[in-house]
């Protein structure tokens, strides 16, 4: 309940009754302080925290670093419905939301190849830090991480060489092709594309050593295996710093006698 009016219609010179509600909402949210000090119980308002969950969404391209910024709304909460951004959930208290475009993911600065791009958008926590070059930033710690961040495709550059793998108890022969580390990405209008990750880059070629011949009867035939052509691509998963295995059937040359 408030104790002071609403109106619905009517103005005063440029302010119309939104306005003038506004400020009436404001003021009946200051009344317990109030009360507390006239009956000598002192200031009884909290300093909003430096530390609040928020709802963060990523937005346009990196910066020269490579290093994305995030749009970010404090959530409210009323009984167990949860808004952020504006959403209309009630009238009390949603005039302490907070919302801002400087959310950063932390990273290692001496880390030359950080991985802060996995984050496009979820639940975190945000801390407010003060800036070095003026102003405060905030500080965002994904509470929800894609599981499959070393997962992607990569794209074989060159011919294989063979190296061997320890795979469980027992080493396997593998192909190792020069290749690139691509990723699907979402851009600015919500497009999607597959953008370079690594370059460099190892794929483990794990079912090389297995043969899966095909059955071949009726004439006098040679299979002769044939290594992946530059250009193709393939679904892998990061097994080690650089290296990404991919496991795809061997494919033949068929030569007649």
């Amino acid at each position: 309940m408030t104790d002071l009016p609403r109106f619905y219609e009517g103005q005063f010179g440029k302010l119309d009754f939104s306005h003038l509600n506004e400020m009436l909402k404001r003021l009946d949210l200051l009344l317990p302080v109030v009360q507390a000090a006239a009956s000598g119980g002192g200031w009884t308002g909290k300093e909003r925290s430096l530390v609040f969950p928020v709802y963060a969404e990523r937005t346009g391209e990196p910066d020269s670093e490579g290093l994305y910024s995030y749009k970010w709304w404090e959530i409210v909460t009323n009984q167990n419905v949860m808004a952020w951004g504006g959403e209309n959930i009630g009238e009390e208290g949603d005039t302490q939301l907070r919302a801002g475009l400087n959310g950063v993911l932390p990273f290692n600065p001496r880390d030359p190849n950080p991985n802060t791009d996995a984050f496009i958008d979820g639940f975190a926590i945000a801390f407010v830090i003060r800036s070095v070059s003026g102003g405060k930033r905030c500080i965002l710690f994904p509470l929800v991480i894609p599981t499959d961040a070393g997962v992607g495709y990569i794209r074989i550059e060159g011919s294989p060489t063979t190296s061997t793998l320890l795979v469980g108890e027992f080493q396997r022969q593998v192909n190792d092709y020069p290749a690139t580390f691509f990723q699907a990405e979402a851009g600015p209008d919500g497009e999607m594309s597959l953008a370079v990750k690594a370059e460099d880059i190892i794929a483990v070629d794990l079912n090389s050593s297995t043969p899966n011949e095909p059955s071949v009867t009726g004439s006098d035939t040679q299979l002769i295996p044939r290594p992946y052509d530059p250009g193709t691509m393939f679904q892998a998963t990061r097994v080690a710093d650089g290296r990404y295995a991919f496991t795809h059937l061997i494919r033949y040359d068929v030569v007649c006698s």
